[in-house]
């Protein structure tokens, strides 16, 4: 299972690592870190789950938008 620090989950979700970390703080992703204050790791599996409750339907959007 790939890990990845907190630039390259930025980095592949396409936000800033100030974003990933208010998304982390507000619980919207998932996450490993054994302690406090020890690095945060996001594994692929976090990242995909994510993506997955995010991502719209291109008709929900496009009906959204004409209201």
């Amino acid at each position: 299972m790939p890990m990845y620090t907190r630039e390259e989950a930025a980095e592949i979700l396409g936000v800033c690592v100030n974003t990933l970390d208010r998304m982390r703080k507000e619980r919207k992703i998932g996450y490993y870190q054994a302690r406090p204050r020890c690095a945060v790791k996001f594994s692929q599996e976090h990242i995909d789950k994510y993506l997955k409750r995010v991502e719209q339907n291109p008709k929900e959007l496009f009906r959204n938008s004409r209201k």
